[in-house]
């Protein structure tokens, strides 16, 4: 049973880390593909860095989910991970 919360913790970490360092790695991109496409005259360098996070952000989380549910698909995750959060028994109310 502990093993099981291991391994759903040590997945959530590894996970996040590589989502951040994706959205990372598109930033840089993207900055490196405004630097040398963009012109540093116009005032709309602070609009394409917004929409290079913006972008960065969407395409990074598109490609973590994506990844999230083909690793579930391939490995039957519920014999080694258990959900952190359960659901709670109903309150007795019946009708």
């Amino acid at each position: 049973m502990k093993n099981k919360k291991a391994n759903t913790a040590l997945f959530i970490v590894i996970a996040t880390i590589l989502n951040v360092l994706a959205m990372f790695v598109f930033m840089f991109i993207g900055i490196l593909l405004l630097g040398y496409f963009g012109n540093p005259e116009t005032t709309n360098t602070t609009l394409w860095l917004l929409v290079i996070l913006i972008g960065s952000v969407a395409l990074s989380w598109f490609i973590y989910s994506k990844a999230v549910k083909a690793y579930m698909k391939k490995i039957n995750v519920d014999d080694k991970n258990q959900s952190f959060f359960s659901r709670k028994p109903s309150s007795g109310i019946k009708e």
